[in-house]
């Protein structure tokens, strides 16, 4: 992905939505930016992110034919239709885990399940920093991965709390370590059955 010739519909503008714009506007691509929740703090965030050189978006699925990727917040289903209508047009779908970590070559530790990931993710980056280690606690903890890029060095290691939402748009995304905690019937809402 070349990302100055590259131009990214973002749909979603929480935490992660904010953190991606950011750092794909910083890295020269092109930003669009979508939520259709208008709540304070979204327009908020897209107001920041229009500042910055994004692009507001009102009608998402006819900005869909000029852009190369769209990026899905995790709060963002895959069978949204503003994802199925991309699918449909071949568009490129990625989430903002796997989109940032294609910025960090330091490794990763991503840890998932249905519970206990924080609980883990905050005691693994406890012991490396209690053993001397440079680490960075990002993900689903309530920190993008993609605000953090910029100080990750040779030396970190980054312990990343991915949920299952997260991960229902990475294909690519490659932590050096991976753990699956557990699996139990949640969030069936969306997921819609255990497989």
């Amino acid at each position: 992905m070349y990302l100055k010739k590259s131009s990214f519909l973002i749909v979603g503008m929480k935490k992660s939505g904010l953190s991606v714009s950011k750092l794909l506007l910083e890295k020269g691509g092109k930003v669009f930016v979508y939520d259709d929740a208008k709540t304070a703090q979204t327009q908020s965030n897209i107001e920041e992110v229009i500042s910055l050189g994004g692009l507001p978006v009102v009608d998402a699925i006819k900005t869909l034919e000029s852009v190369d990727v769209v990026v899905l917040s995790p709060g963002v289903p895959i069978d949204n239709d503003i994802a199925v209508k991309a699918r449909a047009l071949k568009k490129r779908i990625i989430g903002e885990i796997e989109l940032a970590s294609y910025f960090i070559t330091s490794p990763l530790v991503a840890i998932t399940g249905t519970n206990g990931k924080t609980t883990v993710c905050s005691m693994l980056s406890h012991l490396l920093t209690s053993a001397n280690q440079d680490n960075l606690l990002v993900g689903n903890v309530g920190t993008p991965l993609s605000s953090k890029v910029s100080e990750f060095t040779d030396n970190t290691i980054g312990v990343v709390e991915v949920s299952s939402f997260q991960l229902e748009t990475v294909a690519r995304f490659t932590p050096h370590i991976a753990c699956i905690l557990n699996v139990t019937p949640d969030h069936l809402d969306r997921h819609y059955n255990m497989d």
